[in-house]
């Protein structure tokens, strides 16, 4: 039997802490079932790093969070006292890891029993190639095209998604220095196609998704939402040598008369202005594959 171990990670940001531990719980139970039916993954490390202004746990709360859960998965708590966004946080928590896998998940995901099991098959077929394996989003999955026979998409998101740990680190983890929230997910997609491997999507492994709809069953963006995918979308098409769409882009967004995307694009502007933008990708077109303004085909509209 394969007995591989996985250090799960989440970033947190004054989350409550209930709805935490709902997903720790979530986690904790899957793991037995992958135990119970000697499933590859058989131990784990599930690490909160806290991007709060105050810690949202104490050590103590953590002790005792470990003395009632099995000696097979172990709790962390790392406080980092600044504002890390998502991809720093996951990049420092990842750092020194030496398990097999990587999770990585936010913190309002709860996942299904046979989780472990179905997400780590794709690793297991050596035909795929898997570089990343991502669940699939429940209520709203995530709408772009994947092949319905092997799981292979052009870019997985970070919602939940594993990871080999070791090539996780070789990229480099996620471009934390460009992308403080947003396409973060599908730049490092992309950076670990370019090894050769494959973004495989998981439909057998459903995970629970917390989301604020409207009433008419829409998603929300919040305002910080909308500046930060402006920004993102804009340092995408830069970073990734698409001068063409960033030039629609910024024409597009110019026009648009909502606050939040007009700081979004300022907030491009003065990177550009201070030449700090990133260093570009060039001749990656086969691995950067724009679809207008999304980065696959979609098989639906949200």
């Amino acid at each position: 039997m394969l007995s591989k171990t996985v250090q799960i990670q989440a970033v947190i940001y004054h989350n409550e802490k209930k709805a935490l531990l709902r997903t720790l719980d979530s986690l904790a139970q899957a793991l037995l079932l992958s135990r119970k039916q000697q499933a590859a993954i058989q131990q784990a490390v599930f690490i909160f790093g806290d991007a709060s202004s105050s810690p949202i746990f104490t050590q103590k709360e953590i002790q005792e969070l470990n003395d009632s859960y099995p000696d097979y998965l172990e709790i962390q708590y790392r406080f980092f006292g600044f504002n890390s966004g998502f991809g720093k946080g996951h990049n420092l928590l990842a750092e020194n890891a030496t398990s097999d896998f990587l999770l990585v998940i936010n913190p309002d995901i709860l996942v299904t029993p046979r989780f472990f099991t179905e997400m780590v098959k794709p690793f297991l077929d050596s035909t795929l190639q898997a570089g990343a394996v991502e669940a699939r989003q429940t209520p709203i999955e995530h709408p772009k095209d994947y092949d319905m026979n092997t799981g292979e998409t052009l870019w997985c998101s970070g919602a939940c998604v594993l990871f080999p740990t070791a090539l996780y680190q070789q990229v480099g983890g996620y471009d934390s220095d460009t992308f403080f929230m947003y396409c973060e997910d599908v730049d490092l997609s992309w950076r670990i196609r370019l090894t050769g491997k494959k973004m495989i999507y998981q439909p057998k492994a459903p995970v629970f998704h917390s989301k604020h709809l409207s009433v008419s069953g829409t998603w929300d963006p919040t305002p910080t939402e909308v500046r930060c995918s402006v920004e993102s979308a804009l340092l995408m098409a830069y970073k990734w040598d698409n001068p063409a769409l960033l030039k629609k882009l910024l024409s597009t967004y110019k026009r648009d008369q909502n606050e939040y995307v007009q700081q979004g694009l300022r907030d491009f502007k003065q990177k550009q202005e201070k030449n700090l933008l990133p260093q570009q990708i060039k001749h990656a077109q086969h691995v950067a594959q724009f679809v207008g303004f999304a980065y696959s085909k979609h098989r639906f509209d949200l």
